[in-house]
């Protein structure tokens, strides 16, 4: 189609983000207060190429 841009996504796992978040959510509730720590979690997200991108 003349004037279309190709897109490209990225896939954010749902499940995995619901995994980490149940695990740090539990890690808070029981922990001991003098224990506590702040922890940052960098998920790896997934590039999706669609078909109509590939080979331009």
């Amino acid at each position: 189609m003349p004037g279309t841009m190709p897109l490209t996504s990225v896939a954010m796992r749902g499940q995995e983000i619901g995994e980490v978040g149940i695990e740090l959510l539990r890690t808070e509730l029981t922990d001991a207060v003098a224990t506590h720590r702040h922890v940052a979690v960098t998920l790896q997200p997934e590039l999706v190429i669609r078909e109509s991108t590939v080979g331009r």
